[in-house]
């Protein structure tokens, strides 16, 4: 079951909603701390910064193993947060910025699909309405090579009569070109070039651990119209994590996010 959790100041409810979703095996704490902290968590500098924002984490269960088949995958995970979301009152009016960290990106980009196509549902369409951007960190659009990581991680421990973990359901679903994940990308491509929402888009460079590019160039750019993929110099697990307030991964985010939507509006 997901959780939605106001981090900043709960007595004042702003305008502006910035929403933070974790990746695959993160988590609402871990995912967001400052590079190199162990209790600093970096979008609080964002209302440090602009006192116009409340900043929220989603958690939810995206292991990269398990015992088992059973668990969520994309469209699940989608649907139970989108539900949370509804079913939260402060976030009932204002305008919502996601800023996601690889997986997070691709249930964000369900969410909204999963609100479009909920045309006769008011909230639904009054929410998707209020959507000004998203940022995505590190997002596999096209999948990933660490799905097939995660099978050769469960090999070894089979091998060595450890563990009988294999892969789960979330990181099966993001399996290098995925045709699911293809067509999700190729309806939020057309959706996104009606729709009033803007996009920052931070790729990795670097190998995870010297060994491994998590999310290669072509599946971290989705190819939206009028919007470059910006080259970081990070790893995969570090793109989430700014080490300070002049850190360009914080910079991006916050100039960003300081791109305010002038009016709400309804679409489908």
């Amino acid at each position: 079951m997901a959780k939605i959790v106001l981090r900043s100041d709960s007595d004042e409810i702003k305008d502006i909603h910035v929403i933070f979703l974790h990746g695959l095996g993160g988590s609402a704490n871990s995912t967001w701390l400052k590079k190199g902290s162990k209790d600093e968590a970096w979008p609080m500098w964002l209302v440090e910064d602009n006192r116009d924002l409340s900043i929220w984490t989603v958690e939810y269960s995206a292991p990269k193993l398990s015992f088992n088949s059973t668990g969520m995958g994309i469209p699940d995970l989608a649907t139970n947060i989108f539900e949370h979301m509804l079913k939260t009152p402060q976030l009932s009016e204002g305008e919502i910025f996601f800023v996601c960290h690889s997986l997070g990106g691709l249930i964000t980009k369900q969410i909204l699909r999963i609100a479009h196509d909920q045309t006769n549902r008011v909230e639904a369409q009054q929410f998707l309405g209020r959507v000004s951007g998203t940022a995505f960190l590190g997002t596999p659009h096209l999948g990933s090579d660490i799905a097939l990581l995660g099978h050769n991680l469960a090999a070894r421990a089979i091998l060595k009569c450890t563990t009988l973990l294999k892969p789960s359901v979330a990181t099966a679903s993001l399996s290098r070109n995925d045709p699911n994940l293809r067509e999700l990308n190729t309806w939020y491509k057309g959706w996104s070039s009606n729709a009033p929402i803007r996009h920052l888009i931070l790729t990795e460079t670097k190998k995870m651990y010297g060994v491994i590019q998590v999310v290669k160039p072509d599946s971290a750019d989705p190819g939206l119209p009028e919007t470059r993929a910006i080259p970081i110099e990070s790893c995969h697990e570090n793109i989430c994590k700014p080490v300070d307030r002049e850190d360009e991964i914080y910079t991006h985010v916050k100039g960003f996010i300081s791109q305010k939507k002038e009016n709400f509006m309804s679409y489908g």
